[in-house]
């Protein structure tokens, strides 16, 4: 993900962070990462197949549940712009 302030980058196993000072100096700070649950994906493919032959949606598949994930995801990037500030959802 890029923005005008820097960069996040995620991999399997790390996420990277590029950041602009208020200086313009450019700094990267890698942090190690470990999903917690390696299936994850396989999960979410399977319900979506079985939803799609059965015509009924598990709860974690809904538009509302999407919706959700999409505030999660816009309050991480709205605090990252704050400088970590932790935001509600």
């Amino acid at each position: 993900m890029v923005t005008d302030k820097g960069a996040v980058t995620v991999a399997p196993n790390a996420v990277s962070v590029l950041r602009e000072d208020s200086m313009g100096k450019k700094g990267e700070k890698g942090l190690p990462f470990k999903p917690k649950d390696e299936r994850t994906v396989l999960r979410e493919m399977t319900a979506f197949g079985k939803a799609m032959s059965t015509g009924k949606l598990e709860q974690r598949a809904t538009p509302e549940e999407a919706f959700v994930d999409l505030r999660v995801l816009q309050a991480m990037l709205e605090s990252g712009e704050d400088r970590g500030m932790v935001k509600s959802v």
